[in-house]
C-alpha cells in the first residue's frame, strides 16, 4: 500500500496544483527568463569534428592539459595516458599501467569495500612538478600511494611513496589539489574515518587546519581550488592566495532553517608557515565565507556546490569564478550557474567576523576589538616594516583570535545577486569557460557545461519512495510560499502558516516546480554564452550513445578544442561548428560569438584575418541579414484533399526557440480552437474537416528573436467531389458469346478470327469492375466532438470492466486461499475372516472436530464387510486370490481434516505403508470366524478394525465411530469385548506410547 501511495503522489500533487490554479485564478508560472531552453539539439550521429579515445580501462576522470607541449595527460583507473592534444584518437598514445596488487585488493575486500569500485587504483592527482617530471597519486585499493613520472620516457622514475596525507582513500571522496612552485596543496578527507582537512603536504614544514576548540571544517566536501597571483602588480606587497571551494554542514544559525549544508569558499596565503607556539603547524591565514546562489524573489537557495571553474582576467583582480550549484535533496533535479568576482570575495574576507557565543548554536557578528595586525591577513610590506616577516612572528593574541573566528559574517553574493542560468530539468556536473572577442569588440564568456545525474537512479526513480516523497517536501518546505485566494504569503509569515499548509496542503502550491523525471540526461554538453547577466544556450550535444556522466572538462585555447572525460573514454570536440548553420538568419539567430556570416557561409571568425564583411549579432540575434535572402530557402509543396477530410501540413523548425506562425493567403490564422477548423501542434498545422473556402496558400513561419522567416509553403486545394466514374456496362446476354474479353494471349493460336458483327467493340466494356460510387461527406457521427464523446465513453466502459474484473479476481483469489480437502487411499492391511456375511449396509457420517495436531486424517473402511480370505469386487462379491485380478475396493481411506496448527512446527512424519498380509493357508469356511489368533497384527491388535479412526497428535489414533452390530458378523465379538480381551491378554506386555501407522 505504501508503494502505491508513493507512486501516485506526484499525480495527486499535480491535480491539486491544477485545481488550486483553476480555483483561485492565479497564473503560477516559473521564472521563464531563467529556465533556459537550448536552441538546437544535436545527437551523437550529428556531431562534427568529434574524436574519441578509449582503451580497456575505465573512469577517465583526471585530465591535465599541457598547452605548450601539445599533450593531454589522462588519469584513469589503473593507468595513465599521454595523448596528442591535436588529435587524441591517433596512435601515438603512451601508457603507464599502475594496477593495485592482488594482495592489496584482498586487504581492501577484507575491510568491507566494494570490489567493483573501491578496490582498484584510481588516479586522483596528476600535476606537473617541474620541467621534467609529473607527480601522481592513486587510491591503490584503499591504500593511497604517490610517485613521480619521467616525462621524457613516460615511466615511473621513483619508488612509490606513502600518500595517505596527499590523496583520499576512495574514488568518490571530495578532493582537490594543486602544485604551486613545487609545493603541494590539497584538501580532502585524507585519513580513514578522519575529518576533512586543508593541507600543504610538502616541502616541510607541513601545515594543516585546526580542529579545536572551534572546528574549522565540518563534514566538508571539496570540489575545486584555484591559485590567484595577487602578488603580481600589488602595491602593498601582498602574497599569492589559494582559494578552496567546498560544501559543508552549516554551523551558524540562519533564517534558512532547512539549509543543513551551505556552499563555502576558503582562503590561505601561499607563504603561511604556521605559528611559532600557538597554531604550530596550523594555518594562521585560514578564513572562510559563504557563497550565495539564490533566486531572491522566491527566497530559493542553492546550497550544494558541485563544480567550480576559475577564469583568469587581464589582471589578478579581474579573476572570475563560475560555480554549478544544486539542491540539498539529491532526488530533486535542478541546477543553477552563478558567477562570483574576486573583488567580492576580498570584500567578504575584509569584513567583520562571526563568533559562536557560549559554545552554543547561536552565532552572531563579532563587535569587539579586533587585534592588530588583522587576523587572517597575509604578510605585506607594512608588516615587514614592523619586523613581522613571516607568520611565525605574529603575536599570540592574533593567532588565538584566528583560531576562534575562522568564519566571516559577510556573505559572498553572486553577480547581479541571481543565477546566470537556472534549469529545472538538468543536473550539471562540470563546467569550463572560455573568453572570445566578438565582432563588436566585446569579450564574451562561453561556458561548456557537462551533465550528469545527481538524483535517484533506476529502482528508486519516479514513483519510488525517494523521489515522490521529496516532492511533497519541496511543495511544503522548500518554496515557503503559500497561496490563499489570489494572495501570496511572504516568507516572514510562513512560520505562522506552516502548520496550516501541512494540514491542508491544497492551499500550498509549488511556485517553482522541480523535475523528478527519471529520464537520464547523462553525457550531454551544453554550450552557452553569457549575455547581459544571463546565459543563452547555443546548443546541446549528446556525447555518448549510452548515458554516462561528464567527469571532467578541459579547454585548449591553442587547439580550440574542449576535452571531456567520462567513465568510458575521452572525447575531443571543437569549440564551435559554424558550418552547421546553412543560412544567414540561422547563423545570426544562434548568437554564437565564434561564428559570423560572410555572405555565402557561416565561418569561424577566430580564423579570419579580415572581418569587415562578416555579420554577427550576439546581443540580440536579429540584425545583419537581408530579408530577401530568406525567400530563397522556402520549400513549396502541394496538397489536394476532399471536402470533409482532415489534412496535416507539416512544418519542421530547426530551432527549439522558434515558434510556428501560420498564414493563409498572407493573413495570419487567428484562433486555433475547435470551432476555427485549425489546430497547431509541434508537427504542423491540422486542417479539420476541410471546406472549399479553406483552399489557398498556407505558409509556415518561424518566429525567433522578433523576426518571422518563411519555412515552407503549401498550396492546398479542397475538391468538392471525386471524378465521375464511368457508366456500368449493359447486361450481357448469356446465350451470346462475348468476344470482347478475349485477347491474343487468351487464344491458343497466333491468329484470332474477328468477332461477329453483332458483338460490341471491346472498348465499350471495361476489363475491370467499375469504381465504387462516391461516398457521402463525413457524417455527424464522425465529427471531432462525437469522436471525443465516443472515446470518453469507451474509456469509461473499459475502466468499469477493469474494476469489476479486479474485484472478481480478488474475490476468487481470496476464496482459493482456503484449505482444500483431498483423499488418499491405502490397501487393506490383511484379509478379513474366512466366512463372509451377505448382509451389506453402508454407514456414512461426518465428524468434524478441531484438534491442535498439525495433520488431521480420517481412516474409513470402505468395505468393512469384506474381511475374509476372499477379496470383494466392486459389487461386494467375494473372489478368491487365485480368481484373477484383485479387487481394488478393499482399502482404508485417509481423509485429511481441518485442524488447528500444532505448536510444533515440524511436519509430522509420513505414514509408513501397511505390512503385507501374513501368508496363511486357505482354511475351510466352517473355521471359526472369530479366531483372531490366526491373523494377529504386529502389535497384537485384531485385524477387525473400527470403521472410522481419527489421527491425533502425531501417530496416535482414537476411535471415532464403530460399526453397528448389524454390520458385523454375528459370530464375532463386539468391538468392546474384543478390545478388552486383547488388553487382558497383553496386560503384562509393554506397549508403545505412540503407535505408528504400522499398528493399524
Amino acid at each position: 500500500m505504501a508503494v502505491c501511495v508513493c507512486a501516485t503522489l506526484p499525480a495527486l500533487l499535480l491535480l491539486l496544483s491544477y485545481g488550486v490554479c483553476v480555483t483561485v485564478g492565479y497564473p503560477f508560472r516559473p521564472p521563464i527568463d531563467l529556465d533556459v531552453t537550448p536552441r538546437i539539439t544535436i545527437t551523437t550521429s550529428g556531431l562534427l569534428g568529434c574524436r574519441r579515445f578509449q582503451s580497456s580501462v575505465v573512469n577517465y576522470s583526471t585530465l591535465l592539459l599541457e598547452e605548450d607541449r601539445g599533450l593531454l595527460y589522462v588519469g584513469a583507473r589503473g593507468a595513465v595516458f599521454s595523448l596528442n592534444a591535436t588529435d587524441i584518437s591517433d596512435s601515438t598514445a603512451r601508457t603507464i599501467e599502475w594496477e593495485a596488487s592482488t594482495e592489496q585488493k584482498q586487504q581492501c575486500l577484507s575491510k568491507g569495500k566494494d570490489n567493483k569500485t573501491e578496490c582498484y587504483n584510481h588516479i586522483r592527482f596528476l600535476q606537473r612538478f617541474n620541467s621534467t617530471h609529473l607527480y601522481m597519486c592513486g587510491t591503490y585499493a584503499f591504500r593511497p600511494l604517490c610517485a613521480y613520472i619521467d616525462e621524457g620516457r613516460f615511466k615511473v622514475s621513483s619508488e612509490f611513496e606513502e600518500g595517505r596525507e596527499k590523496c583520499p582513500y576512495g574514488p568518490a571522496t571530495g578532493y582537490t589539489g594543486l602544485i604551486v612552485d613545487q609545493q603541494m596543496y590539497t584538501a580532502s578527507q585524507y585519513e580513514f574515518r578522519g575529518s576533512p582537512d586543508v593541507r600543504r603536504n610538502f616541502p616541510s614544514p607541513t601545515v594543516r587546519t585546526e580542529e579545536a576548540p572551534t572546528r574549522w571544517l565540518d563534514e566538508a566536501d571539496f570540489v575545486g581550488s584555484a591559485l590567484v597571483r595577487e602578488s603580481e602588480g600589488s602595491t602593498t606587497g601582498d602574497d599569492d592566495k589559494i582559494y578552496y571551494f567546498f560544501t559543508e554542514k552549516s554551523q551558524e544559525q540562519t533564517p534558512y532553517y532547512s539549509h543543513i549544508r551551505v556552499a563555502r569558499v576558503g582562503r590561505v596565503c601561499k607563504g603561511d608557515r604556521g605559528g611559532l607556539l600557538t597554531l604550530q603547524k596550523r594555518w594562521t591565514s585560514f578564513l572562510k565565507a559563504r557563497l550565495v546562489c539564490s533566486l531572491p524573489e522566491y527566497d530559493f537557495h542553492f546550497n550544494v556546490l558541485r563544480s567550480v571553474y576559475t577564469l583568469s582576467g587581464d589582471t589578478p583582480h579581474g579573476t572570475l569564478f563560475y560555480g554549478i550549484f544544486g539542491l540539498e535533496w539529491k532526488n530533486v533535479k535542478a541546477s543553477a550557474v552563478c558567477q562570483f568576482s574576486l573583488s567580492e570575495l576580498q570584500r567578504a574576507f575584509d569584513g567583520p567576523y562571526i563568533e559562536n557565543q557560549d559554545s552554543g548554536a547561536k552565532w552572531s557578528e563579532f563587535t569587539g576589538k579586533v587585534p592588530d595586525p588583522r587576523p587572517g591577513s597575509c604578510i605585506t610590506d607594512q608588516l615587514r616594516s614592523r619586523g613581522i616577516n613571516s607568520s611565525t612572528s605574529l603575536p599570540d593574541d592574533v593567532l588565538n583570535f584566528v583560531r576562534r573566528h575562522p568564519l566571516m559574517s559577510q556573505q559572498v553574493m553572486s553577480t547581479e545577486q541571481r543565477p546566470l542560468l537556472f534549469r529545472r530539468t538538468t543536473d550539471y556536473t562540470q563546467l569550463a569557460a572560455h573568453r572570445v572577442e566578438g565582432l563588436d569588440g566585446q569579450n564574451y564568456h562561453v561556458l561548456f557545461m557537462g551533465t550528469g545525474w545527481w538524483g535517484c537512479r533506476e529502482g528508486e526513480g519516479y514513483g519510488g519512495k525517494g523521489c515522490a516523497c521529496v516532492m511533497l517536501c519541496v511543495c511544503v518546505h522548500v518554496i515557503r510560499l503559500c497561496v490563499t485566494r489570489q494572495s501570496i504569503i511572504p516568507v516572514k509569515e510562513w512560520n505562522r502558516l506552516q502548520t496550516k499548509c501541512a494540514v491542508h496542503p491544497i492551499v500550498c502550491v509549488c511556485v517553482v516546480t522541480l523535475s523528478l523525471s527519471p529520464v537520464s540526461d547523462d553525457g550531454w554538453l551544453h554550450r552557452a554564452v553569457e549575455v547581459k547577466g544571463h546565459l543563452h544556450i547555443i546548443e546541446e550535444l549528446q556525447l555518448f550513445d549510452q548515458p554516462q556522466p561528464v567527469d571532467s572538462l578541459v579547454i585548449s585555447h591553442t587547439q580550440m578544442s574542449v576535452y571531456v572525460g567520462s567513465p568510458s573514454g575521452v572525447v575531443q570536440l571543437p569549440l564551435s561548428t559554424c558550418s552547421r548553420y546553412t543560412s544567414c538568419y540561422d547563423c545570426v539567430f544562434s548568437r554564437d560569438p565564434y561564428c559570423g556570416w560572410d555572405g555565402q557561409d557561416c565561418v569561424d571568425i577566430t580564423a579570419q584575418t579580415d572581418r569587415s564583411n562578416l555579420s554577427q549579432d550576439v546581443l540580440y540575434g536579429n540584425r545583419g541579414c537581408d530579408s530577401d535572402t530568406a525567400d530563397e530557402l522556402v520549400q513549396h509543396r502541394s496538397r489536394s484533399v476532399m471536402v470533409g477530410d482532415d489534412v496535416l501540413l507539416q512544418c519542421e523548425l530547426g530551432s527549439n526557440l522558434a515558434t510556428p506562425v501560420w498564414t493563409l493567403g498572407g493573413s495570419e490564422l487567428q484562433g486555433y480552437g475547435l470551432d476555427s477548423g485549425f489546430r497547431v501542434g509541434n508537427d504542423g498545422l491540422l486542417v479539420i474537416e476541410s471546406r472549399p473556402e479553406q483552399s489557398g496558400e498556407y505558409t509556415c513561419h518561424a518566429l525567433e528573436n522578433g523576426i518571422r522567416i518563411a519555412v515552407v509553403t503549401y498550396s492546398v486545394t479542397v475538391r468538392l467531389d471525386m471524378p465521375q466514374p464511368q457508366p456500368p456496362p449493359p447486361p450481357m446476354d448469356p446465350t451470346k458469346e462475348d468476344y470482347s474479353y478475349y485477347t491474343p494471349w487468351d487464344s491458343d493460336s497466333s491468329t484470332l478470327d474477328p468477332p461477329p458483327a453483332s458483338a460490341p467493340p471491346s472498348t465499350e466494356r471495361p476489363l475491370l469492375p467499375p469504381p465504387p460510387a462516391h461516398l457521402p461527406p463525413t457524417s455527424e457521427l464522425l465529427s471531432p466532438r462525437s469522436m471525443e464523446a465516443m472515446y470518453l465513453s469507451m474509456i469509461t466502459i473499459l475502466g468499469g470492466l477493469c474494476l469489476v474484473l479486479t474485484v472478481v479476481l480478488l474475490y476468487v483469489g481470496f476464496c482459493l486461499r482456503g484449505g482444500h480437502r483431498g483423499k488418499y487411499s491405502l490397501r487393506a492391511a490383511a484379509a478379513a475372516s474366512a466366512n463372509h456375511t451377505d448382509r451389506k449396509k453402508k454407514h456414512r457420517k461426518q465428524h468434524q472436530k478441531r484438534h491442535s495436531s498439525s495433520a488431521h486424517l480420517e481412516l474409513k473402511t470402505i468395505s468393512s464387510h469384506c474381511n475374509g480370505n476372499g477379496i470383494c469386487n466392486g459389487n461386494g462379491v467375494s473372489k478368491q486370490p487365485g480368481d484373477g485380478d484383485a479387487h481394488e475396493g478393499g482399502f482404508l481411506q485417509i481423509v485429511p481434516g481441518e485442524g488447528q496448527s500444532s505448536p510444533n512446527k515440524d511436519p509430522p512424519p509420513p505414514a509408513p505403508p501397511l505390512p503385507p498380509p501374513p501368508q496363511t493357508p486357505h482354511t475351510a469356511l466352517n473355521q471359526s470366524e472369530c479366531d483372531l489368533q490366526d491373523f494377529p497384527s504386529p502389535n497384537g491388535l485384531s485385524a477387525t478394525l473400527p470403521s472410522v479412526l481419527r489421527r491425533m497428535h502425531g501417530n496416535s489414533y482414537v476411535l471415532l465411530r464403530q460399526s453397528e452390530a448389524d454390520s458385523s458378523s454375528p459370530l464375532c465379538y463386539s468391538f468392546t469385548e474384543e478390545l478388552n480381551r486383547i488388553l487382558e491378554k497383553r496386560k503384562h506386555t509393554q506397549l508403545l506410547p505412540k503407535p505408528d501407522e504400522s499398528s493399524v
